[in-house]
């Protein structure tokens, strides 16, 4: 009885504040409906659902008298003649409210009962008007999993009310893990169970296990698109993108272009395991497949991070402002719009402080600043560097510092922010993690001539410079090297342009580490 008090009040929760007794009545509405919601009102239930069946005899088109006898019988917990109203409510007229209350209501009631196919047909058709309902879908995700494997429980119920039935029997309540657990060891070959059991690993995120249990299931109904599908995901949770992939595909060959929901969330999961594979045009086309099939956000969402990554800044920029249209407060889409801008020829950065402005006034301390966002202030923390605030840009550095420990962007700018604040130790440690950059290795030997190190500044003016050959100018004339400029030496490495050096009597290039903070500033690096 208590799982049934659950579902019960679940499903009041969900439709309260919809419900009729909270619908006024229209004044264009015909007497004999008016008189009805009037019974309705005042709990005369009998006389209401006489008025409400007289109404809908003569008026077969419209599904209000149905939501009201629904409810009626709800109250009377009759709930097969309450769930049949219910669905000749949806089949007729409705208001958008009453439509989405009705169909939220089945899909509750037959996804309690496990009637996979009617849970997953209300749920699709709740979903079209309510795509952002996240309980709903996962809803119709079981319920599109199963498919065809309903118990047809509610046929045998039709001669009685359900509340007159025994709610704590097998059939009607879910068993637990070690009991599908024992069930499967006896019976290996169950197809129920080990599905049952591979979806609550799922749930519990042991994505191992639910492949353990979900690839004997694909092995033996490979036609069965929800065992290919769900596997396909497991994969790519476990980050096992490629062979994700191969399930997706083999999922597709089996789902029917109606089955839009469905085909939404395969292409988009698809999509997001090609985009891990750095397999951008595949990735762009599943994505763009999985909008065409819902209209959400989420695929949008995923092809905004796809076009940042990809530096494709004219499509990053037209698809988050497509997503800002409806949501303008979203935040993360806010500064994915702003770093297209940044980022594109025009080189904008008032964005960039209207949404450091916008984050600042929504989270008053820096370290309640969600991981989320910390891409957009590593933007800000550049730009600010770039402007020589080299203290804010330090407080954002430090800020996002565990995101991006070893980013190529945030090692240089904090290197080069702690350079020009007089830190060349510390800006060492970070630009010596830098490869295959002139800028970096340029700003390395400049940290290097500051502490008086002329063979390692040597050697990093030679890195940069097998790259970007007009450094041996700036090294000519630069301040940063004025002191070095003094040996005579160090004067004729950079005219000759590195063939005499100091570097003859010195270590390999490429031995050079990063200087513990604690010696002297001429000591050479170990």
């Amino acid at each position: 009885m208590k799982n049934f008090k659950i579902f019960t009040i679940s499903i009041i929760l969900c439709i309260l504040v919809s419900s009729p007794l909270f619908t006024q009545v229209g004044k264009s509405e015909p007497t004999e409906l008016k008189d009805a919601k009037k019974s309705y009102s005042q709990k005369s239930y009998a006389t209401a659902l006489k008025q409400f069946q007289s109404y809908a005899d003569s008026h077969p088109n419209d599904g209000t008298p149905y939501v009201y006898m629904g409810y009626i019988y709800e109250s009377k917990k009759d709930f097969n003649k309450s769930i049949s109203m219910f669905r000749k409510a949806v089949d007729a007229d409705l208001s958008k409210s009453h439509r989405n209350t009705s169909l939220l209501k089945l899909a509750l009631y037959y996804n309690y009962y496990q009637e996979w196919d009617l849970a997953a047909s209300y749920s699709s058709k709740y979903l079209n008007s309510n795509p952002g309902n996240e309980e709903v879908q996962k809803i119709y995700e079981r319920a599109s999993a199963n498919r065809g494997k309903s118990p047809s429980r509610i046929a045998h119920h039709s001669s009685s009310n359900l509340s007159n039935q025994s709610d704590d029997s097998p059939s009607q309540s879910k068993k637990t893990k070690s009991e599908y657990e024992a069930i499967l060891s006896k019976n290996p070959n169950d197809e129920e169970t080990r599905w049952e059991l591979a979806l609550m690993a799922f749930n519990e995120k042991d994505y191992k296990k639910a492949e353990s249990y979900m690839k004997p299931l694909v092995a033996k109904y490979p036609n069965k698109p929800s065992y290919s599908y769900k596997l396909g995901v497991t994969l790519s949770r476990l980050e096992k993108y490629f062979e994700s992939l191969e399930y997706f595909q083999a999922s597709k060959k089996h789902i029917s272009e109606d089955d839009k929901n469905f085909l939404y969330f395969l292409n988009l999961n698809e999509g997001i395991s090609l985009f891990k594979l750095k397999r951008y045009t595949e990735a762009e086309e599943s994505l763009l497949s999985s909008y065409k099939y819902s209209n959400k956000d989420t695929p949008l969402v995923a092809l905004v991070y796809l076009y940042n990554e990809s530096s494709n800044w004219e499509k990053c920029l037209s698809t988050s402002e497509r997503i800002l249209k409806d949501n303008s407060k979203n935040l993360e889409i806010s500064m994915y719009n702003a770093i297209c801008k940044y980022e594109s020829n025009n080189k904008n950065a008032i964005p960039l402080f209207s949404f450091e402005a916008k984050v600042k006034n929504k989270y008053s301390k820096l370290e309640s600043i969600p991981d989320s966002l910390h891409l957009g202030f590593l933007k800000i923390a550049r730009e600010y560097t770039n402007l020589e605030k080299y203290s804010i840009a330090e407080n954002y550095f430090q800020m996002i510092q565990k995101t991006f420990p070893e980013d190529r962007e945030y090692l240089f700018y904090r290197g080069k922010a702690n350079y020009y604040s007089g830190n060349p130790k510390k800006a060492l440690q970070l630009l010596l993690k830098v490869d295959r950059s002139s800028a970096a290795y340029y700003l390395t030997a400049k940290s290097y001539a500051s502490l008086g190190e002329q063979a390692n500044a040597e050697k990093y003016i030679i890195k940069a410079t097998e790259i970007k050959e007009s450094y041996w100018d700036l090294a000519l004339t630069e301040d940063d090297f004025e002191g070095l400029r003094k040996n005579q030496n160090f004067m004729e490495f950079l005219k000759t342009k590195g063939k005499v050096s100091s570097l003859n009597n010195s270590l390999d290039i490429n031995q050079s580490k990063v200087p513990n903070p604690s010696q002297s500033p001429t000591t050479n690096p170990e």
